[in-house]
């Protein structure tokens, strides 16, 4: 996994924690209010860093507050190569100028001194992912930046603000007078703020952070979201030249957090969705030849299931990998995410009408069947973290059981046709088919926690 974070891009995307997801799912766009703009952003922001001497304007992210300030400035502007890259620093070099700076540092999340030049352009973009701790400003700070994308993860939305000491001639009058912003963010950005105090994201986090940096010899950053490490061969150089900027993983679920299954309550019509099974019945294949690469992960299970065991691909690979002996890599390739390429059969069918109702993208998609009398062995496949199973039964009754052996105890299931369900696959599984039909299913897996988020 270390390795895995390393290859990835520097680029700091963020997750939504469920709860604040649920707060800014219960706002709607107002299309026909024109109100004066009001923030508590200042009162917000004030555990960590006094704003009360500044005007504010609501702005679409931190850089588009960057893009108005400096596309209207006189002054040259210097950054250090680590900070925000679309900060135009190569009109630097000439004084008068600003220096540029974020705290905490956008190069390791970390706090640091205010930098003592005469005029501050300071960004807080990482404010709200950390412990309150005091940003002491002087007078030289004369520009702030500010948005909730990095501590909440809603950066799509693109709320934000621009602080300055003295009114903006042209902001002042479209926002006070004309009353020209974006009400919709505002209105989440304020919903946000009055429900999750500054530190919030950071007692969430700060344990589960601390837990992966440990696991991965990473050195926590006092942004929840961000971590550091050194190259251990060059550890005598200087550590500003060596430290790098990580994301940590997504707001990982665990499986011990989640329950063993849920009924996701899609609208399904069951005899829509067995009359479009029944056309393609005769388009069942054994196991190994529907599943190139990913049978040879549990050959001993496939020897179990080969001959009571059936599917139809509804999605087919997009490239075929050679053999990896290794469960970690093949996992790192992330081959079950390869089973994204749809079929004539699954474009525009009932089946995609029903998977795509869920928010996650989803790849291996397919139709099963479980011979009567026959079983599947218990077997573990993954973590949610690699992908989400879902399973909607097509054809079965109560006597086809779905086992579970969880915390020292076996957990048994029936899982109604016309009902798609979650399953927790990281823990010990089993299918027992004691009827005298089989049972038949759609089956999937998603790429992604959206739809689990809130168990």
């Amino acid at each position: 996994m270390k390795d895995f974070l390393l290859q990835q891009s520097l680029a700091v995307r963020t997750n939504v924690l469920p709860e604040v997801r649920k707060v800014v799912d219960s706002i709607k766009p107002d299309y026909d209010s024109v109100k004066h703009y009001k923030t508590n952003i200042i009162d917000w922001l004030r555990p960590i860093v006094d704003l009360r001497d500044f005007y504010v304007y609501p702005r679409n992210g931190i850089t588009e507050g960057l893009d108005w300030w400096w596309g209207r400035s006189k002054y040259h502007i210097w950054r250090p190569p680590w900070e925000y890259q679309w900060v135009d620093y190569k009109r630097s070099g000439m004084a008068p100028h600003y220096v540029y700076q974020s705290i905490p540092s956008a190069r390791d999340g970390n706090y640091c001194e205010v930098n003592s030049h005469v005029k501050i352009a300071l960004d807080l973009a990482y404010v709200g992912s950390t412990k309150i701790q005091k940003i002491d400003i002087h007078k030289g700070v004369e520009k702030v930046f500010f948005s909730l994308s990095k501590p909440f993860g809603i950066r799509n939305i693109r709320t934000g603000w621009y602080f300055t000491r003295q009114p903006d001639d042209m902001l002042e009058p479209l926002t006070e007078n004309a009353k020209y912003y974006n009400y919709y963010a505002h209105d989440v950005a304020e919903a946000v703020i009055s429900n999750f105090d500054i530190d919030y994201v950071h007692k969430q986090l700060y344990n589960k952070q601390k837990n992966i940096c440990k696991q991965l010899d990473f050195t926590p950053s006092d942004s929840v979201w961000l971590a550091t490490t050194k190259d251990k061969n060059t550890q005598n150089l200087c550590v500003m030249e060596k430290q790098q900027e990580y994301v940590l993983q997504e707001y990982i679920m665990k499986k011990h957090e989640l329950p063993t299954i849920h009924n996701f309550g899609l609208k399904i019509d069951v005899k829509e969705l067995q009359y479009e099974a029944h056309k393609l019945y005769e388009k069942f294949t054994d196991v190994r030849t529907a599943n190139p690469m990913l049978c040879d992960n549990h050959m001993e299970l496939v020897a179990d299931v080969y001959d009571n065991f059936e599917q139809i691909n509804l999605t087919q690979p997009s490239k075929i990998l050679p053999y990896e002996s290794s469960i970690k890599k093949r996992l790192q390739r992330r081959e079950e995410h390869l089973y994204n390429v749809p079929t004539e059969d699954y474009t525009g069918s009932y089946f995609e009408k029903i998977i795509t109702q869920l928010k996650a993208p989803a790849s291996r998609v397919r139709i099963t069947k479980l011979a009567p009398g026959k079983n599947i062995p218990f077997h573990v496949d993954y973590d949610v973290n690699y992908a989400v199973r879902c399973i909607c039964p097509i054809y079965g009754d109560n006597q086809v059981i779905n086992l579970f052996k969880r915390d020292g105890k076996l957990e048994a299931y029936t899982l109604e046709p016309g009902n798609a369900y979650f399953l927790n696959i990281g823990y010990p599984h089993a299918v027992v088919n004691m009827s005298k039909s089989p049972r038949i299913a759609l089956m999937f897996s998603l790429d992604g926690t959206a739809d689990i988020e809130h168990l």
